[in-house]
């Protein structure tokens, strides 16, 4: 599978210390990445360095499988990036907002376009400083996705929208990349829920590195609860990520279903209950886990 964007060996410094990295990371064509982590964990400044807005120590970006610059303007009218805290031309209505964004991008679908700022009601004729936070990250986001971009980079583009219109945006963005096979997404979020929607897969920002990666078909396949009976003393199996026991009940969490199933008949036990977990239970597990 092609890499569109690929960081290698990555690492920032930045804002009075501050230190992220060194890290991998790799955006797949056709996939979506969510970047999970806690406030201050780097998310921000690892998007912000991809785009060239603050300049990595060292490190190679690799765009469209060449080596890049994240300041090189070549590659980026294929990238759209909607940061926390969207700014605008202060001059510009939304309308002329838009027309001034079609025009640096040949892509631009105005039939796209005027979908979306319909269904997200923000006014044409009201300038971008005159809408509410949530408004202002919808347009950005409209803008982004009207130009149907091969990389598309979103930082907390759900933050301060309402639900109808969060489900809106996340249905877009799920589309772009079903259209465009040759895309791929890159998008932060602190509601999980949103973006396990969505995702193939995810990566955690843990002491200012990427730390873990959690693929969906993994999850699928691997990542269960299992509850049996065992008496005696308490048992060591491989493959669990948490086992609690009360009596001879046992409660295991795995993340490796077929070696504790293997596991499991060589102490002739048959589990009474199996479930799998939701992409947004193991991403906090994995969360709580490693103290984030």
């Amino acid at each position: 599978m092609e890499h569109l964007m690929e960081a290698r060996n990555w690492y920032v410094g930045y804002r009075g210390g501050f230190e992220l990295g060194p890290l991998h990371l790799p955006l797949k064509s056709g996939r979506i990445l969510g970047l999970v982590g806690r406030n201050g964990s780097g998310k921000t400044t690892l998007l912000e360095s991809l785009v060239g807005l603050i300049q990595p120590f060292h490190g190679e970006l690799r765009v469209f499988g060449s080596k890049m610059k994240p300041d090189d303007y070549a590659w980026k009218k294929e990238l759209a990036y909607v940061p926390q805290i969207p700014q605008f031309y202060s001059r510009f209505t939304v309308g002329q907002y838009l027309k001034f964004m079609a025009g640096l991008f040949p892509t631009w679908s105005w039939e796209r376009c005027r979908d979306m700022v319909e269904t997200c009601r923000i006014p044409l004729k009201a300038k971008p400083e005159a809408l509410s936070k949530g408004q202002r990250t919808a347009l950005a986001t409209v803008a982004a996705l009207s130009h149907q971009p091969r990389i598309l980079i979103l930082d907390e583009p759900t933050a301060g929208l309402d639900p109808v219109i969060r489900t809106k945006i996340l249905d877009w963005v799920l589309d772009l990349v079903n259209r465009q096979p040759d895309s791929t997404v890159l998008i932060t979020t602190h509601i999980l829920s949103d973006i396990a929607k969505i995702v193939d897969e995810l990566a955690f920002m843990i002491d200012h590195t990427i730390d873990t990666r959690l693929d969906r078909d993994q999850l699928e396949d691997q990542w269960r609860r299992v509850t049996f009976r065992h008496e005696g003393p308490r048992l060591k199996l491989p493959g669990t990520l948490e086992v609690q026991r009360q009596g001879d009940l046992y409660l295991v969490l795995t993340d490796q279903f077929e070696i504790l199933q293997e596991a499991l008949k060589l102490h002739g036990i048959t589990p009474r209950e199996t479930s799998k977990l939701s992409l947004e239970e193991a991403a906090v597990h994995i969360l709580e886990r490693s103290g984030a």
